[in-house]
């Protein structure tokens, strides 16, 4: 319908003919339970893109110093459907392609006794990611930064030492890779006076940029968001 605004994390609507705009950079996290302490430097992205492969099946092989109690924990990944906009930016920024590991639960717990393959679920919110993080010792996943910053009981993951921190990237301090663009699609050019076009260009408005970077994301429109943004 040429009334409707759809957004979308990453160019997802350029295959489906929509008209894309650029309206603010988004950054996203990794979010591990908090019983897992991966320090300042978080994980490596060659690291990540080992544990989504599968290789790894207990922290312990991620991490050789760790405690025994953390040593022993299954991994278990809780990732977002096929679908997830969160999950294609991760893909495309981070993986380098698809999630390899197998889906292996439904309720996203790790089989009783011997651990030997990795447990992976995918559910269909970022909520309930978040939430089955925090519950499910020894779980990591993905989401969108600012709910997982005020979500209890999960950590914000580094990658390469860089975190996810917005201000640190409008500096230019940082190149922390899980970040992609918001864009705003449309069924073609909404017509000049029309609501659609309105909140269009109401996008455009400083009054607007402010709401935008007080809900963690860079507006696209500022002279540093439109060199982050391409």
């Amino acid at each position: 319908a040429r009334s409707v605004v759809a957004f979308s994390d990453g160019p997802l609507g350029d295959r489906l003919g929509l008209k894309g705009k650029k309206v603010a950079l988004s950054v996203f996290t990794l979010a591990v339970n908090d019983g897992v302490d991966l320090g300042p430097e978080g994980l490596t992205v060659a690291q990540v893109r080992d544990i989504y492969k599968g290789r790894y099946k207990r922290w312990g092989e991620v991490l050789p110093g760790a405690d025994r109690a953390t040593a022993e924990l299954p991994i278990v990944l809780v990732s977002r459907s096929d679908s997830s906009g969160t999950r294609q930016v991760f893909q495309d920024r981070v993986l380098g392609e698809w999630e390899r590991a197998q889906s292996t639960s439904l309720d996203c717990r790790p089989p009783a006794g011997a651990v030997t393959v990795v447990t992976r679920c995918e559910l269909a919110g970022t909520g309930d990611v978040l939430d089955r993080i925090a519950e499910q010792p020894g779980a990591i996943g993905y989401s969108e930064l600012g709910v997982a910053a005020r979500h209890k009981g999960v950590r914000p993951v580094p990658l390469d030492g860089d975190r996810a921190n917005v201000d640190e990237i409008e500096r230019g301090d940082s190149a922390y890779p899980y970040r992609d663009i918001e864009y705003a699609y449309t069924a073609g050019t909404a017509p000049g006076d029309s609501l659609t076009a309105g909140f269009l260009a109401y996008l455009d408005k400083e009054s607007s940029r402010q709401v935008i970077r007080t809900r963690g994301h860079l507006p696209c429109g500022t002279p540093v968001g439109l060199k982050l943004c391409g």
